[in-house]
């Protein structure tokens, strides 16, 4: 049977693609990091080939993508809190000067 008739979606990603996706332009420093269990999702061998499961790896960005929502959320709240504060501060100087200034 011709190759092309065997393409099959696979249900997990190979060492290029997982590079590409964790952004290591070096085999040797993603081969490092698999082995030392710092990326931050388990990989396996199939076929004597390092391979990480396509859904762990979906679910691991959107946890992340959850994260930083969150923190951005965080974030934003403080600066509008911090913008409300500095109006109120604002307003009460400009009626403290207008309270002296008037006759």
């Amino acid at each position: 049977m011709r190759k092309d008739f065997m393409v099959v979606d696979r249900p997990y990603l190979h060492i290029e693609q997982l590079m590409l996706i964790f952004g290591y332009e070096n085999r040797k420093a993603f081969l490092r990091a698999v082995r030392s269990k710092t990326l931050p999702i388990p990989t396996y061998r199939v076929s004597n080939q390092i391979v990480a499961d396509r859904e762990v790896v979906r679910r691991f960005f959107a946890w992340r993508r959850r994260e930083g929502i969150m923190e951005l959320n965080t974030t934003i709240s403080r600066v509008l809190r911090a913008n409300e504060r500095a109006a109120e501060k604002k307003k009460r100087a400009y009626d403290a000067t207008r309270l002296r200034s008037s006759p």
